[in-house]
């Protein structure tokens, strides 16, 4: 069904032989069809659905602390200063809370 859609818009004159950024929510049949359909996509995890995803494994002590240090990363305009502190805070989760940290670390390496 979702490659149906996609491929619905290629056949509508939709380039697909362009590289083109396609934001995900995390749901696996949404890559596999993106995948499928367009060339050279770049795919980018929603960060509102990681950010949910990870902090909804915490306890809400930790979880806001967790969503302010998400958010700074997100924002930092250096993208290998962000990956760091992102990497950084998944191992931190990894020692204290690894429900989270796995559901960190599965989007923010995804290449």
């Amino acid at each position: 069904m979702v490659t149906e859609v996609l491929v619905g818009l290629r056949e509508r004159g939709l380039d697909t032989t362009r590289p083109i950024l396609v934001v995900v929510d995390g749901a696996k049949a949404l890559r596999r069809a993106v995948l499928d359909v367009f060339d050279h996509p770049v795919i980018q995890r929603c960060q509102l659905h990681k950010l949910r995803n990870v902090t909804d494994r915490l306890p809400d002590a930790v979880a806001s602390t967790v969503a302010k240090r998400m958010r700074a990363a997100y924002h930092n305009p250096d993208p290998l200063v962000a990956q760091a502190d992102l990497e950084a805070l998944a191992r931190e989760l990894d020692r204290s809370h690894p429900g989270a940290a796995a559901a960190s670390v599965k989007g923010w390496l995804r290449r």
